[in-house]
Protein backbone atom coordinates (compact mmCIF):
# COMPACT_ATOMS: atom_id res chain seq x y z
CA UNK A 1 0.00 0.00 0.00
CA UNK A 2 1.35 3.38 -0.95
CA UNK A 3 0.46 6.94 -0.15
CA UNK A 4 -1.51 7.10 -3.39
CA UNK A 5 -4.16 4.93 -1.77
CA UNK A 6 -4.69 7.29 1.14
CA UNK A 7 -7.31 10.05 1.03
CA UNK A 8 -6.06 13.50 1.88
CA UNK A 9 -7.19 16.43 3.91
CA UNK A 10 -8.37 19.50 2.06
CA UNK A 11 -8.57 22.76 3.99
CA UNK A 12 -11.48 25.13 3.63
CA UNK A 13 -10.57 28.64 2.60
CA UNK A 14 -13.65 30.07 4.26
CA UNK A 15 -14.12 28.30 7.55
CA UNK A 16 -10.71 27.02 8.70
CA UNK A 17 -11.92 23.41 8.88
CA UNK A 18 -10.90 20.58 6.60
CA UNK A 19 -12.44 17.48 5.15
CA UNK A 20 -11.05 14.11 4.17
CA UNK A 21 -11.79 13.57 0.48
CA UNK A 22 -10.79 11.39 -2.42
CA UNK A 23 -11.93 11.16 -6.04
CA UNK A 24 -13.45 8.12 -7.73
CA UNK A 25 -10.14 7.05 -9.21
CA UNK A 26 -8.55 6.60 -5.80
CA UNK A 27 -5.80 9.19 -6.43
CA UNK A 28 -5.09 11.98 -4.00
CA UNK A 29 -6.90 15.17 -4.85
CA UNK A 30 -7.48 18.57 -3.27
CA UNK A 31 -11.02 19.78 -2.77
CA UNK A 32 -12.21 22.89 -1.03
CA UNK A 33 -14.64 21.97 1.74
CA UNK A 34 -18.07 23.38 1.11
CA UNK A 35 -19.18 26.03 3.55
CA UNK A 36 -22.41 25.31 5.39
CA UNK A 37 -24.70 27.17 7.77
CA UNK A 38 -24.55 30.44 5.86
CA UNK A 39 -20.89 30.13 4.96
CA UNK A 40 -19.76 29.18 8.51
CA UNK A 41 -18.98 25.47 8.79
CA UNK A 42 -19.16 24.03 12.28
CA UNK A 43 -16.69 21.26 13.17
CA UNK A 44 -18.04 17.90 14.24
CA UNK A 45 -17.92 16.91 17.93
CA UNK A 46 -14.53 16.17 19.43
CA UNK A 47 -13.15 12.72 18.69
CA UNK A 48 -10.74 11.49 21.36
CA UNK A 49 -9.36 7.97 21.06
CA UNK A 50 -6.34 7.67 23.36
CA UNK A 51 -5.47 5.04 26.02
CA UNK A 52 -6.65 6.07 29.46
CA UNK A 53 -4.27 6.30 32.41
CA UNK A 54 -5.29 6.68 36.02
CA UNK A 55 -2.38 8.85 37.19
CA UNK A 56 -0.38 11.74 35.85
CA UNK A 57 3.26 11.04 34.99
CA UNK A 58 6.03 12.74 36.95
CA UNK A 59 9.11 14.44 35.58
CA UNK A 60 7.79 14.78 32.01
CA UNK A 61 6.68 18.41 31.93
CA UNK A 62 9.77 19.56 30.03
CA UNK A 63 9.35 16.89 27.34
CA UNK A 64 5.69 17.76 26.83
CA UNK A 65 6.64 21.44 26.63
CA UNK A 66 9.20 20.62 23.92
CA UNK A 67 6.45 18.94 21.89
CA UNK A 68 4.21 21.99 22.22
CA UNK A 69 7.02 24.32 21.21
CA UNK A 70 7.82 22.11 18.23
CA UNK A 71 4.18 22.23 17.10
CA UNK A 72 4.08 26.01 17.48
CA UNK A 73 7.25 26.32 15.39
CA UNK A 74 5.46 24.69 12.47
CA UNK A 75 6.66 21.09 12.63
CA UNK A 76 3.94 18.72 11.43
CA UNK A 77 5.56 15.39 12.26
CA UNK A 78 7.09 14.68 15.67
CA UNK A 79 8.90 11.52 16.69
CA UNK A 80 9.40 10.63 20.37
CA UNK A 81 12.44 8.36 20.63
CA UNK A 82 13.79 6.35 23.55
CA UNK A 83 14.61 2.79 24.51
CA UNK A 84 11.77 0.54 25.65
CA UNK A 85 10.80 1.21 29.25
CA UNK A 86 11.82 4.88 29.31
CA UNK A 87 8.25 6.16 28.90
CA UNK A 88 7.63 7.14 25.25
CA UNK A 89 3.96 6.14 25.26
CA UNK A 90 3.42 7.81 28.63
CA UNK A 91 4.72 11.11 27.25
CA UNK A 92 2.50 10.73 24.17
CA UNK A 93 -0.59 10.11 26.33
CA UNK A 94 0.21 13.13 28.50
CA UNK A 95 0.63 15.32 25.42
CA UNK A 96 -2.72 14.11 24.06
CA UNK A 97 -4.36 14.86 27.40
CA UNK A 98 -2.96 18.40 27.38
CA UNK A 99 -4.09 18.83 23.78
CA UNK A 100 -7.60 17.68 24.69
CA UNK A 101 -7.86 20.15 27.56
CA UNK A 102 -6.56 23.00 25.40
CA UNK A 103 -9.12 22.20 22.67
CA UNK A 104 -6.35 22.72 20.12
CA UNK A 105 -7.46 19.69 18.11
CA UNK A 106 -10.96 18.58 17.21
CA UNK A 107 -9.81 15.00 16.55
CA UNK A 108 -7.12 13.04 18.43
CA UNK A 109 -6.72 9.44 17.29
CA UNK A 110 -4.30 6.80 18.58
CA UNK A 111 -3.08 3.84 16.50
CA UNK A 112 -1.02 1.23 18.36
CA UNK A 113 1.23 -0.55 15.91
CA UNK A 114 2.73 -2.82 18.61
CA UNK A 115 5.90 -2.99 16.57
CA UNK A 116 3.99 -4.73 13.77
CA UNK A 117 5.04 -4.89 10.15
CA UNK A 118 4.85 -1.78 8.01
CA UNK A 119 2.11 -3.03 5.60
CA UNK A 120 -0.33 -3.56 8.47
CA UNK A 121 0.37 -0.12 9.91
CA UNK A 122 -0.09 1.45 6.47
CA UNK A 123 -3.44 -0.29 6.19
CA UNK A 124 -4.53 0.98 9.61
CA UNK A 125 -3.56 4.52 8.61
CA UNK A 126 -5.56 4.22 5.39
CA UNK A 127 -8.54 2.90 7.37
CA UNK A 128 -8.42 5.93 9.65
CA UNK A 129 -8.41 8.41 6.76
CA UNK A 130 -11.20 6.57 4.98
CA UNK A 131 -13.30 6.54 8.15
CA UNK A 132 -12.79 10.28 8.57
CA UNK A 133 -13.91 11.12 5.05
CA UNK A 134 -16.57 13.80 5.04
CA UNK A 135 -15.99 15.06 8.59
CA UNK A 136 -15.39 18.77 9.08
CA UNK A 137 -12.43 19.12 11.43
CA UNK A 138 -10.51 22.04 12.90
CA UNK A 139 -7.18 20.25 13.45
CA UNK A 140 -6.32 16.56 13.66
CA UNK A 141 -3.65 14.91 15.80
CA UNK A 142 -2.77 11.39 14.67
CA UNK A 143 -0.66 9.38 17.14
CA UNK A 144 1.23 6.28 15.97
CA UNK A 145 2.64 4.32 18.89
CA UNK A 146 5.66 1.98 18.74
CA UNK A 147 6.61 2.50 15.09
CA UNK A 148 9.46 0.41 13.73
CA UNK A 149 10.50 2.74 10.88
CA UNK A 150 9.32 6.35 11.40
CA UNK A 151 11.04 7.53 8.20
CA UNK A 152 8.99 5.19 6.00
CA UNK A 153 5.73 5.98 7.77
CA UNK A 154 6.33 9.75 7.61
CA UNK A 155 6.76 9.45 3.83
CA UNK A 156 3.36 7.83 3.22
CA UNK A 157 1.20 10.15 5.36
CA UNK A 158 -0.43 12.90 3.30
CA UNK A 159 0.66 16.21 4.80
CA UNK A 160 -1.64 19.16 5.33
CA UNK A 161 -1.37 22.36 7.32
CA UNK A 162 -4.06 21.17 9.76
CA UNK A 163 -2.75 17.63 10.24
CA UNK A 164 -0.25 16.88 13.02
CA UNK A 165 1.41 13.48 13.45
CA UNK A 166 3.05 12.21 16.63
CA UNK A 167 5.03 8.95 16.53
CA UNK A 168 6.84 7.00 19.21
CA UNK A 169 9.74 4.75 18.29
CA UNK A 170 12.47 2.74 19.98
CA UNK A 171 14.82 3.84 17.21
CA UNK A 172 16.62 6.25 19.52
CA UNK A 173 19.42 6.87 16.99
CA UNK A 174 17.02 8.72 14.69
CA UNK A 175 18.22 12.17 13.58
CA UNK A 176 15.84 15.05 12.88
CA UNK A 177 15.28 16.16 9.30
CA UNK A 178 13.12 18.60 7.39
CA UNK A 179 10.31 16.01 7.26
CA UNK A 180 10.08 15.30 11.00
CA UNK A 181 11.22 16.66 14.34
CA UNK A 182 12.78 14.31 16.91
CA UNK A 183 12.13 14.70 20.65
CA UNK A 184 14.26 12.29 22.71
CA UNK A 185 12.99 11.12 26.10
CA UNK A 186 15.53 10.77 28.88
CA UNK A 187 15.36 8.83 32.13
CA UNK A 188 13.83 10.46 35.20
CA UNK A 189 15.77 13.00 37.18
CA UNK A 190 16.64 12.55 40.82
CA UNK A 191 14.10 15.18 41.82
CA UNK A 192 11.32 13.43 39.87
CA UNK A 193 12.12 10.06 41.46
CA UNK A 194 11.45 11.53 44.90
CA UNK A 195 7.75 11.29 44.07
CA UNK A 196 8.04 7.50 44.43
CA UNK A 197 8.79 7.56 48.16
CA UNK A 198 8.52 9.69 51.27
CA UNK A 199 11.85 11.45 51.94
CA UNK A 200 11.10 11.35 55.69
CA UNK A 201 11.02 7.51 55.81
CA UNK A 202 13.85 5.66 57.50
CA UNK A 203 14.88 3.89 54.31
CA UNK A 204 14.71 7.03 52.12
CA UNK A 205 18.43 7.07 51.48
CA UNK A 206 18.52 3.35 50.64
CA UNK A 207 15.59 3.73 48.25
CA UNK A 208 17.34 6.55 46.42
CA UNK A 209 20.39 4.32 46.10
CA UNK A 210 18.16 1.58 44.70
CA UNK A 211 16.56 3.87 42.13
CA UNK A 212 19.98 5.14 41.12
CA UNK A 213 21.09 1.53 40.67
CA UNK A 214 18.34 0.95 38.10
CA UNK A 215 19.34 4.14 36.30
CA UNK A 216 16.15 6.07 37.17
CA UNK A 217 14.40 4.17 34.36
CA UNK A 218 10.62 4.56 34.95
CA UNK A 219 9.75 0.91 34.25
CA UNK A 220 12.51 -0.44 36.50
CA UNK A 221 11.77 2.13 39.20
CA UNK A 222 8.10 1.14 39.22
CA UNK A 223 8.83 -2.59 39.55
CA UNK A 224 11.47 -2.03 42.25
CA UNK A 225 9.09 0.16 44.27
CA UNK A 226 6.36 -2.49 43.93
CA UNK A 227 8.69 -5.19 45.23
CA UNK A 228 9.53 -3.07 48.26
CA UNK A 229 5.90 -2.25 49.01
CA UNK A 230 4.88 -5.93 48.67
CA UNK A 231 7.61 -7.05 51.04
CA UNK A 232 9.21 -9.27 48.42
CA UNK A 233 12.66 -7.90 49.23
CA UNK A 234 14.43 -5.11 51.09
CA UNK A 235 16.22 -2.18 49.54
CA UNK A 236 19.62 -3.56 50.50
CA UNK A 237 18.88 -6.96 49.00
CA UNK A 238 17.71 -5.41 45.74
CA UNK A 239 20.77 -3.18 45.52
CA UNK A 240 23.08 -6.15 46.02
CA UNK A 241 21.25 -8.29 43.47
CA UNK A 242 21.09 -5.56 40.83
CA UNK A 243 24.72 -4.56 41.37
CA UNK A 244 25.78 -8.16 40.81
CA UNK A 245 23.59 -8.33 37.70
CA UNK A 246 25.11 -5.15 36.29
CA UNK A 247 28.64 -6.45 36.89
CA UNK A 248 27.77 -9.74 35.23
CA UNK A 249 26.21 -8.02 32.18
CA UNK A 250 28.96 -5.41 31.89
CA UNK A 251 26.63 -2.50 32.72
CA UNK A 252 22.99 -1.57 33.30
CA UNK A 253 20.70 -3.22 30.76
CA UNK A 254 16.97 -2.50 30.95
CA UNK A 255 16.01 -6.02 29.95
CA UNK A 256 18.67 -7.69 32.10
CA UNK A 257 17.83 -5.61 35.16
CA UNK A 258 14.12 -6.19 34.67
CA UNK A 259 14.73 -9.94 34.40
CA UNK A 260 16.49 -9.87 37.79
CA UNK A 261 13.59 -7.95 39.36
CA UNK A 262 11.03 -10.31 37.84
CA UNK A 263 12.91 -13.32 39.20
CA UNK A 264 12.51 -11.86 42.68
CA UNK A 265 8.81 -11.25 42.02
CA UNK A 266 8.34 -14.84 40.80
CA UNK A 267 10.01 -16.18 43.92
CA UNK A 268 7.60 -14.15 46.04
CA UNK A 269 4.59 -15.37 44.02
CA UNK A 270 5.67 -19.01 44.27
CA UNK A 271 6.13 -18.75 48.04
CA UNK A 272 2.66 -17.27 48.47
CA UNK A 273 0.57 -19.08 45.80
CA UNK A 274 2.63 -22.05 44.65
CA UNK A 275 4.01 -23.21 41.30
CA UNK A 276 0.58 -23.08 39.65
CA UNK A 277 0.57 -19.28 40.00
CA UNK A 278 3.82 -19.11 38.01
CA UNK A 279 2.23 -21.24 35.30
CA UNK A 280 -0.63 -18.74 35.16
CA UNK A 281 1.85 -15.86 34.91
CA UNK A 282 3.84 -17.45 32.07
CA UNK A 283 0.70 -18.50 30.22
CA UNK A 284 -0.77 -14.99 30.35
CA UNK A 285 2.42 -13.54 28.88
CA UNK A 286 1.88 -15.63 25.73
CA UNK A 287 -1.19 -13.57 24.83
CA UNK A 288 -1.33 -10.10 23.34
CA UNK A 289 -0.56 -8.29 26.57
CA UNK A 290 -2.18 -4.98 25.59
CA UNK A 291 -5.62 -6.45 26.20
CA UNK A 292 -6.00 -9.52 28.40
CA UNK A 293 -9.72 -9.91 29.04
CA UNK A 294 -11.24 -11.37 32.22
CA UNK A 295 -12.23 -14.45 30.21
CA UNK A 296 -8.59 -15.16 29.40
CA UNK A 297 -7.51 -14.73 33.00
CA UNK A 298 -10.35 -16.83 34.42
CA UNK A 299 -9.74 -19.62 31.89
CA UNK A 300 -6.02 -19.65 32.68
CA UNK A 301 -6.57 -19.71 36.44
CA UNK A 302 -9.15 -22.50 36.07
CA UNK A 303 -6.76 -24.58 33.97
CA UNK A 304 -3.86 -24.42 36.42
CA UNK A 305 -5.53 -23.86 39.80
CA UNK A 306 -9.01 -25.31 39.45
CA UNK A 307 -12.48 -23.81 39.39
CA UNK A 308 -12.45 -23.00 43.10
CA UNK A 309 -9.37 -20.76 42.90
CA UNK A 310 -9.67 -17.09 43.79
CA UNK A 311 -8.66 -15.38 40.55
CA UNK A 312 -9.19 -11.88 41.93
CA UNK A 313 -6.67 -12.44 44.70
CA UNK A 314 -4.08 -13.71 42.22
CA UNK A 315 -4.50 -10.87 39.75
CA UNK A 316 -4.29 -8.38 42.62
CA UNK A 317 -0.94 -9.90 43.55
CA UNK A 318 0.28 -9.55 39.94
CA UNK A 319 -0.79 -5.92 39.87
CA UNK A 320 0.78 -5.21 43.28
CA UNK A 321 4.12 -6.40 41.92
CA UNK A 322 3.74 -4.15 38.86
CA UNK A 323 3.82 -7.13 36.50
CA UNK A 324 0.38 -6.21 35.16
CA UNK A 325 -1.71 -3.08 35.35
CA UNK A 326 -5.38 -2.26 35.11
CA UNK A 327 -6.86 -1.50 31.71
CA UNK A 328 -8.72 1.68 32.54
CA UNK A 329 -10.67 2.13 29.29
CA UNK A 330 -12.30 -1.28 29.68
CA UNK A 331 -12.26 -4.57 31.50
CA UNK A 332 -9.04 -6.52 31.57
CA UNK A 333 -5.36 -6.07 32.35
CA UNK A 334 -2.28 -5.06 30.39
CA UNK A 335 1.41 -5.79 30.60
CA UNK A 336 4.37 -3.73 29.42
CA UNK A 337 5.98 -5.09 26.26
CA UNK A 338 9.42 -5.47 27.87
CA UNK A 339 7.92 -7.24 30.88
CA UNK A 340 6.03 -9.60 28.56
CA UNK A 341 9.22 -10.33 26.61
CA UNK A 342 11.09 -11.25 29.78
CA UNK A 343 8.26 -13.48 31.00
CA UNK A 344 7.99 -15.24 27.64
CA UNK A 345 11.69 -16.05 27.65
CA UNK A 346 11.13 -18.45 30.55
CA UNK A 347 8.03 -20.15 29.09
CA UNK A 348 8.35 -23.79 28.08
CA UNK A 349 6.61 -25.59 25.24
CA UNK A 350 3.91 -27.03 27.49
CA UNK A 351 2.87 -23.56 28.66
CA UNK A 352 2.74 -22.37 25.06
CA UNK A 353 0.49 -25.27 24.10
CA UNK A 354 -1.76 -24.62 27.09
CA UNK A 355 -2.07 -20.98 26.07
CA UNK A 356 -3.03 -22.06 22.54
CA UNK A 357 -5.71 -24.37 23.94
CA UNK A 358 -7.12 -21.53 26.05
CA UNK A 359 -7.16 -19.22 23.04
CA UNK A 360 -9.02 -21.82 20.97
CA UNK A 361 -11.73 -21.96 23.62
CA UNK A 362 -12.26 -18.19 23.41
CA UNK A 363 -13.39 -18.28 19.77
CA UNK A 364 -17.20 -18.32 19.64
CA UNK A 365 -19.19 -20.80 17.59
CA UNK A 366 -21.11 -17.93 16.05
CA UNK A 367 -19.96 -14.36 15.54
CA UNK A 368 -23.40 -12.84 16.03
CA UNK A 369 -23.34 -10.40 18.92
CA UNK A 370 -19.54 -10.15 19.14
CA UNK A 371 -18.15 -6.63 18.79
CA UNK A 372 -15.48 -5.70 16.27
CA UNK A 373 -13.00 -4.87 19.04
CA UNK A 374 -13.45 -8.29 20.66
CA UNK A 375 -12.97 -10.03 17.32
CA UNK A 376 -9.78 -8.09 16.56
CA UNK A 377 -8.47 -8.85 20.05
CA UNK A 378 -8.69 -12.54 19.16
CA UNK A 379 -6.73 -11.79 16.00
CA UNK A 380 -4.03 -10.03 18.03
CA UNK A 381 -3.75 -12.94 20.46
CA UNK A 382 -3.49 -15.41 17.59
CA UNK A 383 -0.88 -13.30 15.82
CA UNK A 384 1.31 -13.03 18.93
CA UNK A 385 1.02 -16.71 19.76
CA UNK A 386 1.79 -17.84 16.20
CA UNK A 387 4.93 -15.67 16.27
CA UNK A 388 6.04 -17.26 19.55
CA UNK A 389 5.69 -20.73 18.04
CA UNK A 390 7.58 -19.64 14.92
CA UNK A 391 10.40 -18.01 16.89
CA UNK A 392 10.92 -21.21 18.86
CA UNK A 393 10.55 -23.35 15.73
CA UNK A 394 7.74 -25.33 17.35
CA UNK A 395 5.03 -26.85 15.17
CA UNK A 396 1.61 -25.25 15.53
CA UNK A 397 -0.81 -27.30 17.57
CA UNK A 398 -4.20 -28.25 16.03
CA UNK A 399 -5.86 -25.73 18.36
CA UNK A 400 -3.62 -22.90 17.20
CA UNK A 401 -4.00 -23.93 13.55
CA UNK A 402 -7.76 -23.58 13.92
CA UNK A 403 -7.26 -20.18 15.60
CA UNK A 404 -5.02 -18.98 12.77
CA UNK A 405 -7.58 -20.01 10.16
CA UNK A 406 -10.47 -18.34 11.95
CA UNK A 407 -8.46 -15.21 12.76
CA UNK A 408 -7.47 -14.85 9.10
CA UNK A 409 -11.14 -15.19 8.13
CA UNK A 410 -12.01 -12.42 10.61
CA UNK A 411 -9.54 -10.04 8.95
CA UNK A 412 -10.37 -10.98 5.35
CA UNK A 413 -14.16 -11.33 5.49
CA UNK A 414 -15.75 -10.22 8.77
CA UNK A 415 -13.75 -7.00 9.26
CA UNK A 416 -12.23 -6.44 5.81
CA UNK A 417 -9.05 -4.90 7.20
CA UNK A 418 -5.49 -5.87 8.08
CA UNK A 419 -5.44 -8.18 5.08
CA UNK A 420 -1.68 -8.61 5.37
CA UNK A 421 -2.26 -10.24 8.74
CA UNK A 422 -4.71 -12.67 7.14
CA UNK A 423 -2.17 -13.58 4.46
CA UNK A 424 0.56 -14.11 7.06
CA UNK A 425 -1.64 -16.39 9.19
CA UNK A 426 -2.79 -18.45 6.21
CA UNK A 427 0.81 -18.59 5.00
CA UNK A 428 2.03 -20.06 8.29
CA UNK A 429 -0.73 -22.67 8.13
CA UNK A 430 0.06 -23.60 4.53
CA UNK A 431 3.77 -23.94 5.27
CA UNK A 432 3.15 -26.39 8.11
CA UNK A 433 0.56 -28.35 6.12
CA UNK A 434 3.06 -28.85 3.31
CA UNK A 435 5.64 -30.16 5.76
CA UNK A 436 3.20 -32.54 7.40
CA UNK A 437 1.53 -33.84 4.23
CA UNK A 438 4.72 -35.37 2.74
CA UNK A 439 3.86 -34.17 -0.75
CA UNK A 440 0.18 -35.10 -0.66
CA UNK A 441 -2.46 -32.43 -1.31
CA UNK A 442 -5.36 -32.05 1.11
CA UNK A 443 -8.65 -30.22 0.78
CA UNK A 444 -7.59 -27.75 3.49
CA UNK A 445 -4.44 -26.92 1.53
CA UNK A 446 -6.58 -26.21 -1.55
CA UNK A 447 -8.96 -23.97 0.37
CA UNK A 448 -6.33 -21.99 2.27
CA UNK A 449 -4.08 -21.47 -0.77
CA UNK A 450 -7.06 -20.28 -2.79
CA UNK A 451 -8.20 -17.84 -0.09
CA UNK A 452 -4.68 -16.51 0.39
CA UNK A 453 -4.20 -16.06 -3.35
CA UNK A 454 -7.42 -14.09 -3.70
CA UNK A 455 -6.47 -11.76 -0.85
CA UNK A 456 -3.00 -11.23 -2.36
CA UNK A 457 -4.66 -10.38 -5.68
CA UNK A 458 -6.87 -7.86 -3.91
CA UNK A 459 -3.76 -6.31 -2.38
CA UNK A 460 -2.05 -6.31 -5.79
CA UNK A 461 0.85 -8.10 -4.21
CA UNK A 462 3.82 -9.24 -6.26
CA UNK A 463 3.34 -12.84 -5.08
CA UNK A 464 -0.33 -13.00 -6.08
CA UNK A 465 0.28 -14.84 -9.36
CA UNK A 466 2.56 -17.45 -7.79
CA UNK A 467 0.06 -18.06 -4.95
CA UNK A 468 -2.84 -18.47 -7.40
CA UNK A 469 -0.84 -20.82 -9.61
CA UNK A 470 -0.10 -22.95 -6.57
CA UNK A 471 -3.76 -22.96 -5.54
CA UNK A 472 -4.82 -23.95 -9.06
CA UNK A 473 -2.22 -26.75 -9.15
CA UNK A 474 -3.43 -28.07 -5.78
CA UNK A 475 -7.07 -28.05 -6.96
CA UNK A 476 -6.21 -29.79 -10.25
CA UNK A 477 -4.22 -32.50 -8.47
CA UNK A 478 -6.90 -33.18 -5.86
CA UNK A 479 -10.14 -32.62 -7.79
CA UNK A 480 -9.14 -32.66 -11.44
CA UNK A 481 -8.70 -29.98 -14.08
CA UNK A 482 -12.38 -30.02 -15.11
CA UNK A 483 -13.80 -29.46 -11.64
CA UNK A 484 -15.62 -26.55 -10.01
CA UNK A 485 -12.98 -26.50 -7.26
CA UNK A 486 -10.27 -25.81 -9.84
CA UNK A 487 -12.41 -23.23 -11.64
CA UNK A 488 -12.61 -20.94 -8.58
CA UNK A 489 -8.86 -20.11 -8.34
CA UNK A 490 -8.70 -20.11 -12.15
CA UNK A 491 -11.25 -17.27 -12.24
CA UNK A 492 -8.66 -15.04 -10.53
CA UNK A 493 -5.56 -16.58 -12.09
CA UNK A 494 -6.92 -15.98 -15.59
CA UNK A 495 -6.31 -12.25 -15.12
CA UNK A 496 -2.57 -13.01 -15.09
CA UNK A 497 -2.61 -15.46 -18.02
CA UNK A 498 -1.66 -14.64 -21.60
CA UNK A 499 -4.31 -13.70 -24.17
CA UNK A 500 -4.25 -16.92 -26.17
CA UNK A 501 -6.76 -19.40 -27.50
CA UNK A 502 -5.39 -22.00 -25.12
CA UNK A 503 -6.34 -19.77 -22.19
CA UNK A 504 -9.76 -19.19 -23.71
CA UNK A 505 -10.32 -22.95 -24.06
CA UNK A 506 -9.32 -23.46 -20.44
CA UNK A 507 -11.84 -20.83 -19.35
CA UNK A 508 -14.62 -22.38 -21.44
CA UNK A 509 -14.01 -25.80 -19.91
CA UNK A 510 -14.01 -24.32 -16.39
CA UNK A 511 -17.30 -22.58 -17.13
CA UNK A 512 -18.83 -25.87 -18.25
CA UNK A 513 -17.65 -27.59 -15.06
CA UNK A 514 -19.34 -24.97 -12.89
CA UNK A 515 -22.58 -25.10 -14.89
CA UNK A 516 -22.56 -28.87 -14.50
CA UNK A 517 -22.27 -28.46 -10.73
CA UNK A 518 -25.17 -25.99 -10.62
CA UNK A 519 -27.39 -28.22 -12.77
CA UNK A 520 -26.48 -31.44 -10.98
CA UNK A 521 -29.33 -33.34 -9.36
CA UNK A 522 -27.00 -35.43 -7.21
CA UNK A 523 -25.69 -32.59 -5.03
CA UNK A 524 -27.61 -29.86 -3.24
CA UNK A 525 -25.71 -26.60 -3.67
CA UNK A 526 -26.31 -24.06 -0.85
CA UNK A 527 -27.69 -20.71 -1.97
CA UNK A 528 -24.57 -18.77 -0.96
CA UNK A 529 -22.25 -21.18 -2.79
CA UNK A 530 -24.52 -21.12 -5.84
CA UNK A 531 -24.31 -17.33 -5.96
CA UNK A 532 -20.51 -17.49 -5.70
CA UNK A 533 -20.36 -19.99 -8.56
CA UNK A 534 -22.55 -17.78 -10.75
CA UNK A 535 -20.26 -14.83 -10.07
CA UNK A 536 -17.30 -17.04 -11.01
CA UNK A 537 -18.98 -17.83 -14.34
CA UNK A 538 -19.43 -14.10 -14.95
CA UNK A 539 -15.69 -13.53 -14.38
CA UNK A 540 -14.74 -16.38 -16.72
CA UNK A 541 -17.06 -15.09 -19.46
CA UNK A 542 -15.76 -11.53 -19.06
CA UNK A 543 -12.18 -12.75 -19.45
CA UNK A 544 -13.15 -14.73 -22.57
CA UNK A 545 -14.69 -11.60 -24.09
CA UNK A 546 -11.51 -9.64 -23.34
CA UNK A 547 -9.34 -12.26 -25.03
CA UNK A 548 -11.65 -12.29 -28.05
CA UNK A 549 -11.36 -8.52 -28.36
CA UNK A 550 -7.58 -8.63 -28.08
CA UNK A 551 -7.22 -11.40 -30.66
CA UNK A 552 -10.02 -9.92 -32.80
CA UNK A 553 -11.27 -13.43 -33.44
CA UNK A 554 -14.93 -14.18 -32.83
CA UNK A 555 -15.16 -17.27 -35.04
CA UNK A 556 -13.17 -19.73 -32.96
CA UNK A 557 -15.33 -22.12 -30.90
CA UNK A 558 -13.64 -20.87 -27.72
CA UNK A 559 -14.64 -17.23 -28.37
CA UNK A 560 -17.79 -17.67 -30.43
CA UNK A 561 -20.84 -16.26 -28.65
CA UNK A 562 -18.90 -15.21 -25.55
CA UNK A 563 -20.44 -11.72 -25.50
CA UNK A 564 -24.00 -13.02 -25.92
CA UNK A 565 -23.42 -15.65 -23.25
CA UNK A 566 -22.18 -12.98 -20.86
CA UNK A 567 -25.27 -10.83 -21.37
CA UNK A 568 -27.59 -13.81 -20.91
CA UNK A 569 -25.75 -14.82 -17.73
CA UNK A 570 -26.06 -11.31 -16.28
CA UNK A 571 -29.80 -11.41 -16.93
CA UNK A 572 -30.03 -14.79 -15.21
CA UNK A 573 -28.10 -13.47 -12.18
CA UNK A 574 -30.47 -10.52 -11.95
CA UNK A 575 -33.51 -12.87 -11.96
CA UNK A 576 -31.93 -15.05 -9.25
CA UNK A 577 -31.21 -11.98 -7.09
CA UNK A 578 -34.77 -10.70 -7.48
CA UNK A 579 -36.18 -14.11 -6.56
CA UNK A 580 -33.92 -14.32 -3.50
CA UNK A 581 -34.94 -10.82 -2.39
CA UNK A 582 -38.61 -11.67 -2.78
CA UNK A 583 -38.20 -14.86 -0.76
CA UNK A 584 -36.43 -12.99 2.02
CA UNK A 585 -39.21 -10.40 2.22
CA UNK A 586 -41.87 -13.09 2.42
CA UNK A 587 -40.02 -14.79 5.27
CA UNK A 588 -39.75 -11.49 7.14
CA UNK A 589 -43.50 -11.00 6.89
Amino acid sequence: MTSALLPIVAKSATCGAFRFTSNKGGRLTSEIAEAISGGQALPDPLLYHVPTVCTRPVGRDNTVMKLWQSALQGHRVHVITAADGIGKSTVAVEFCECARRSKRFSCIHWIASDGCDTPTLKENIATFFNAMRGRMEKDVLLVLDDVLDPVTIAAIIPMHSSLFVLMTSAKHTLVASKDYHVVPVETLTEEAVKAFYNPLDDDAETRMTLYATVGFVPLLTSVARALLNAGAATSDDLVKTLTATAERNGGISIRGTLAALIDIAKTHIEAEFGQSALNVLHCLSCFHTESISPNIFDSTVTLFRGKEADSEKLISAFRALSLFSEKWEGEGITCHSVTATVLRSSCDQTQLENAAAILHGLFPRRWRGMSSDAAMDLVRHTQVMAKLFADRKVALTPSLMSCCDRAAAICAYHEGRELHTAVALWGSLLTQMKEQSNGAVTSEMCRISSESGKVLHHLRHANAKAALEEAYAFACELHGTLSPEAAVPLSVLCLYMDDTMKTCELLRNAEGAIRGRLCSTDDVVPAEEARMLRETIAVLLTRRVQIAEVLNDHTDPNTLGAWEALQDHKADMKRFDEAATSTTRQRQR
